[in-house]
């Protein structure tokens, strides 16, 4: 029983000093603000999906303009039917972007009027640790 709790103590030791666990903690945030991100899409509220997103994002794409892409989308793929998570990318650079750090997450999506869909949210972290979407599209 004694051996028993020190190899979970060591396990548990091993985890927090792990740079791997650092890793798992960045995916978690990464995911969570992206899915949060696509929450706010599926509800309409575009105005409020472009004020969360990265200050790259939003210069590249101003807010009238980001919802309007939306509108001419949404709308005719119907509402979000499901949505899971397919893969997930870290990388430290992206095309035409500062050095810094990218996830990647690629979401299966099925919407009313468009059964399989890919949606691919890069997330960006930003000088506050925030994880916050660089870019999103619909494949």
């Amino acid at each position: 029983m004694a051996r028993r709790l020190v190899f979970f103590a060591v396990v548990a030791a091993l985890l927090f000093v792990n740079p791997a666990f650092g890793y798992f903690q960045d995916e978690n945030a990464a995911l969570q603000s992206a899915e949060n991100f696509l929450g706010l899409i599926d509800n309409g509220n575009y105005g409020a999906s472009w004020e969360g997103a990265s200050r790259i994002f939003q210069v590249r794409c101003g807010r009238q303009r980001w919802g309007e892409k939306l509108e001419g989308i949404r709308p005719f793929i119907g509402r979000v039917l499901g949505r899971a998570v397919r893969s997930v990318h870290f990388r430290d650079s992206y095309p035409e972007a500062p050095d810094g750090q990218y996830v990647i997450i690629l979401f299966d999506s099925s919407f009313a009027h468009k059964e399989h869909a890919v949606e691919v949210v890069t997330m960006m972290l930003e000088d506050d640790g925030q994880w916050r979407v660089f870019n999103y599209s619909l494949r």
